[in-house]
């Protein structure tokens, strides 16, 4: 099977594809990191606080980037139909 050329807008959707999956990953395992925190209801220390203080810093940072990457496709791919 043919691969698609690097900069074909197939070949960039499929490269953005694999950065969602693993952002959905990520984001997966902090929503049960956060459940199972609930679960026991213990008091949270500074170290753990400021980890997922980190974890969702690069959480929101990566959805943002993802959301602009795939809308600067999308309006090349407009743009290209014009």
């Amino acid at each position: 099977m043919n691969k698609p050329d690097e900069n074909t807008i197939p070949a960039t959707l499929l490269r953005h594809y694999d950065d969602f999956a693993a952002f959905n990953n990520d984001l997966s395992f902090l929503c049960d990191a956060f459940a199972c925190l609930a679960a026991t209801s213990e008091n949270l220390d500074e170290s753990t606080i400021a980890g997922f203080k980190r974890h969702s810093d690069e959480l929101k940072y990566q959805s943002n980037r993802l959301k602009v990457q795939l809308h600067e496709i999308r309006m090349q791919e407009r743009n290209s139909h014009q």
